[in-house]
């Protein structure tokens, strides 16, 4: 998580990438981000086109036939970072 972070600032500060980003975690982790972002139904994040996914403890998506994969990748995102 802290990885994930320092690499958000580090695109927004050196290049000037300052988002909007879309962090990906499971329910297990979601403790760690929830103070850092804000709640929104799934159709605005759907319709926002990010500039990076952050899929973080991406191992928990067991195969590209998964349903959580198909649903990630109903999302508009120039890059992915697992």
């Amino acid at each position: 998580t802290v990885q994930s972070i320092s690499l958000l600032a580090y695109l927004a500060e050196t290049h000037n990438i300052w988002g909007p980003f879309l962090v990906i975690t499971p329910a297990s982790t979601l403790h760690n981000w929830q103070q850092e972002i804000t709640r929104f139904d799934d159709k605005y994040f759907q319709r926002v086109k990010w500039q990076y996914m952050i899929l973080d403890e991406a191992q928990a998506i067991k195969s590209s036939s998964s349903a959580r994969w198909k649903t990630l990748l109903n999302f508009q995102c120039r890059n992915r970072l697992l």
